[in-house]
């Protein structure tokens, strides 16, 4: 077991609220990761949790309140510390984009999620997460920008 991992807020719940299985649906993954999300909110050892499933490319799972998805945007900058990938969406279409919620996050930043309208039949909609005022990223699924929103905003 890693050191950290004896301070973590999960070391005494089920891995099932952090991994789901094949028969979950949507709605179950959704609240889900969600209530696994609100545990690592509150959990000293987060970071060093995420940098320890980026640093092992673990492709499953919730690991410091992020899903495998969410942790494959993330790349190493010049201090290898962890950070967005950032999504290139042309800034005027950004401006389009309504405010839905703004945030200062608990180190200052400013979180702000935007809805875009788009001509995509099916989903009509891209929700983006911005933090003082620069896309970090992207989803078409409302719920999944809400949770990413609250990650950042909680830190």
């Amino acid at each position: 077991m890693r050191e950290w991992a004896l301070l973590a807020e999960c070391r005494d719940n089920e891995d099932s609220l952090f991994f789901g299985d094949a028969t979950e649906v949507r709605s179950e993954r959704i609240k889900r990761e969600f209530a696994a999300k609100e545990l690592c909110a509150k959990c000293i050892v987060k970071t060093d949790c995420l940098q320890d499933a980026i640093d092992h490319q673990i492709e499953y799972g919730i690991w410091g309140g992020m899903t495998a998805g969410e942790r494959s945007r993330f790349i190493y900058n010049d201090f290898n510390d962890v950070v967005p990938q950032r999504v290139p969406i042309p800034l005027d279409r950004v401006e389009e984009a309504v405010v839905v919620e703004t945030r200062t996050a608990d180190d200052g930043r400013i979180v702000c999620l935007r809805m875009l309208p788009t001509d995509d039949t099916w989903h009509g909609c891209k929700w983006l997460v911005c933090v003082n005022d620069e896309v970090m990223y992207h989803a078409y699924e409302e719920a999944d920008a809400w949770l990413f929103f609250g990650t950042l905003v909680m830190g």
